[in-house]
């Protein structure tokens, strides 16, 4: 079933900018309601009415197939050959529709304009686009008019933050649908104030472009406004037009997030959501034979080799016949080559027009690690060409070794590197054949790197940074925990571990990235160490189980499992805590179990602590009185603006300040909580 609340809707994990997601695709209530009757009936077995309905729902605008044909709720259907062919005509009409929406590209010429449609239908003013095919990237202009052009007609929020988007998802076809992909990148245009602003989706948010910037024209009081800009070929690489003459493209408009008004040039449930593993798309067919400057692209066989050689084909447009010199060359990552003597030319033949050549490598006697392949051709015309493009070799028995070596690890790093390497290997599988390995080549040198420190020096951990650590829960699963190491912390001779206990899943990351930033900020009130100070701290922030904890006991009981381990991992006896809202309560009632584990607290009191709900004062001072004796110092700071309105704060603070455990008056402050007020105030705290 689907729910009538964002369906479908992609979750973004951790954006680069805090963005906020892009809205769900525009399935009718109508449509939905009718689809969940559907699974209803299917689960009742009643198959002929499931069918009926399903076929209503689809005729309302329901167009999700592939979350038809895995939906579980319509397992009863699957063997039906009426559903069969329901869903084997809709593929077809979409097959047609694609065809017909694509375009026929050629060099540097405009496209004619061609008509987005709303995903609702009865639109008056449809919104156009044009495309051109330049040397340097893709170039459009969208003509919006009515109700889309004023919105994007003078300031207005930016395109991920609620602000109306234009949303470009370019395509790599393949050979199991013609109008489906896998392989899909992402571009969102928009206005930031008066400015306007692009961005390229990577794969966990949104990183703003320059070269992306598009320009807003407004004509007619606003009536009618012009988008342009170019989407450079850099961005897809190593696709490109001249070695793939079939791309994909699919265009959206929205007036603001969660609608009201779209448009689209290609109907796509996952037209806004980029995280969604598959995309629609409309061909652009690119003429090779309209290109009349000289060009030299290369296709590799495959971006990740490991015992095979690596095929490269090359695309070269000459402007005319005679005799060029080519060089192939590798490059390490320090930018030397490989090649004994270094890189030949060799004498290549050409015609005037297109050329296809051949070249292929063997990568057997190399290092594991990424290369650069690297080829310049010398024209006939006297001009020269390069291009390049990364390949990671991996070698035959990657996997192996790296198994081997792990098995040599202190007990306590190895399931750190077993994810490290199950990640890698994930990775691998996914990357399309010429994908870019660009983060899988991050992640496997730094895999290869703390392998290689740990073997060494007994510890995987970077000597100081950002790092992420496995940990084992109260279930005995794999969990994972960001932690901001500070310079010199394996020169001294006693680590404190500061714990941020939180409530905002997804955001561990940034966390221990923002408290490493404070920390290493020079600052006026900050005391240098002295030369007999060997004392390092280090921040950890636990990441939160896939689903949610049923209770505070569960909680509790999770968090003593992280603060045992985090003792015996560090070799310590007492960890500094600090919870955050709902976070804090868990804080609370570990703290009257185990205070002998704890050095000091802090609560960050906000509207969602409130851990014992519809508690009174006398429930909470029965709770907590006596203190304890050898209970630690506590440290509260109260979020006014959210405690006034919400939650236990208040009430807790109270009891609490009564019963003695505050050591010092609670800091009042004003606005509402956020990751900088979170990770400033902590390290002041901790220093």
């Amino acid at each position: 079933m689907v729910s009538t609340q964002g369906i479908f809707k992609s979750l973004l994990l951790v954006s680069l900018l805090a963005f906020s997601t892009l809205a769900a695709a525009a399935t009718s209530p109508e449509a939905v309601s009718l689809y969940n009757q559907a699974c209803d009936a299917s689960l009742a077995g009643q198959t002929t009415q499931a069918i009926t309905l399903f076929r209503q729902a689809m005729q309302a605008g329901f167009d999700d197939l592939r979350h038809a044909e895995t939906d579980p709720d319509l397992s009863n259907l699957t063997t039906s050959p009426e559903f069969k062919n329901l869903l084997i005509d809709h593929q077809n009409r979409l097959a047609l529709l694609s065809s017909q929406r694509g375009f026929e590209l050629q060099n540097q010429q405009w496209t004619p304009w061609a008509k987005m449609e709303s995903p609702a239908g009865g639109i008056e003013q449809p919104a156009t686009v044009r495309l051109k095919w330049q040397p340097l990237g893709l170039e459009f202009e969208i003509r919006l008019s009515g109700d889309l052009a004023s919105a994007f007609d003078g300031t207005t929020a930016p395109p991920a933050s609620g602000g109306p988007s234009i949303i470009f998802t370019m395509t790599v076809p393949d050979e199991t649908s013609s109008f489906e992909s896998t392989n899909a990148f992402h571009f969102l245009f928009g206005k930031n104030k008066a400015s306007g602003t692009g961005a390229l989706y990577l794969g966990m948010g949104w990183q703003p472009v320059n070269e992306l910037t598009p320009e807003f024209i407004s004509q007619d009081r606003g009536q009618l406004v012009l988008v342009s800009g170019t989407i450079p070929w850099q961005t897809i690489l190593p696709y490109h037009p001249l070695v793939d003459s079939i791309l994909g493209l699919n265009i959206a408009v929205q007036s603001k997030a969660e609608g009201p008004q779209r448009q689209v040039l290609f109907p796509d449930p996952h037209v806004f959501s980029p995280g969604s593993g598959i995309h629609r798309f409309a061909p652009m067919n690119f003429d090779l034979n309209t290109v009349s400057n000289e060009a030299m692209v290369g296709r590799l066989s495959q971006s990740v080799v490991s015992d095979e050689p690596l095929q490269c084909d090359l695309k070269v447009i000459s402007a005319e016949t005679g005799t060029g010199h080519l060089t192939m060359d590798f490059l390490d990552d320090q930018g030397n080559s490989v090649l004994a003597g270094g890189a030949q030319p060799a004498a290549q033949s050409l015609s005037a027009g297109i050329n296809d050549l051949s070249q292929s490598a063997d990568f057997h006697a190399l290092n594991l690690g990424p290369y650069l392949v690297k080829i310049e051709l010398e024209m006939p015309s006297g001009s020269t060409l390069s291009w390049s493009s990364l390949v990671l070799n991996t070698g035959p028995d990657w996997k192996t070794n790296f198994e081997q070596r792990i098995s040599k690890l202190a007990t306590q790093d190895q399931p750190t590197a077993d994810f490290y390497l199950e990640t890698v290997e994930t990775a691998i599988k996914q990357l399309p054949t010429r994908g870019h390995p660009g983060s899988l080549t991050t992640t496997l040198l730094e895999l290869n790197s703390f392998v290689d420190a740990g073997i060494t020096s007994g510890s995987i951990l970077p000597n100081s940074g950002v790092f992420i650590l496995v940990w084992k829960d109260a279930r005995d699963q794999n969990r994972f925990c960001s932690l901001y190491l500070p310079v010199g912390h394996r020169k001294s001779t006693s680590l404190e571990p500061v714990v941020l206990w939180t409530d905002a899943p997804g955001t561990e990351r940034r966390l221990a990235t923002r408290i490493g930033k404070f920390a290493e900020y020079p600052r006026k009130s900050s005391v240098p160490p002295s030369d007999s100070d060997t004392r390092s701290t280090i921040y950890l922030v636990p990441h939160p189980p896939a689903q949610p904890f049923a209770n505070l006991s569960e909680e509790v009981t999770d968090l003593h499992a992280f603060l045992t381990w985090v003792d015996e991992y560090f070799k310590t006896e007492k960890t500094a805590l600090a919870g955050v809202s709902a976070g804090a309560g868990a804080v609370l009632e570990f703290s009257l179990v185990h205070p002998e584990m704890l050095s000091r607290i802090l609560v960050y009191s906000g509207a969602r602590l409130d851990p014992w709900p519809q508690a009174n004062a006398q429930f909470l001072s029965k709770k907590f009185e006596p203190k304890p004796e050898n209970y630690p110092p506590m440290t509260w700071i109260d979020f006014a603006t959210e405690t006034q309105s919400a939650g236990q704060g208040k009430l807790l603070l109270s009891v609490l300040d009564a019963a003695g455990y505050i050591v010092e008056p609670a800091e009042q402050v004003k606005g509402g909580l956020s990751l900088t007020q979170i990770t400033d105030r902590l390290v002041l705290w901790a220093e």
